[in-house]
């Protein structure tokens, strides 16, 4: 089974592609942090809706990546899917 999606803005105008995207550039980000040594011993981390995944994989390894990627993605297709555009 397949599916093809489409938005005339571009797909990260759509929300199950756009929050796997913010997902991403968060692990980057924390992933780069990290490499440079500028995360404290003990830090504490925190996110809201979908920051809370991004602050969970910060802390701890609590799930694959990719079953973060797709945890996310249909987390977002729910949302675009609800609302009527």
């Amino acid at each position: 089974m397949s599916y093809t999606f489409s938005d005339p803005r571009g797909l990260l105008f759509s929300t199950q592609f756009a929050q796997p995207i913010i997902m991403l550039l968060e692990q980057a980000a924390m992933a780069d942090l990290k490499h440079r040594g500028e995360i404290q011993e003990g830090a504490c981390f925190a996110g809201h809706s979908l920051g809370e995944y991004g602050a969970l994989s910060a802390f701890a390894d609590f799930m694959r990546f990719e079953d973060q990627l797709q945890v996310v993605f249909y987390r977002g297709l729910a949302m675009q899917l609800v609302i009527a555009r």
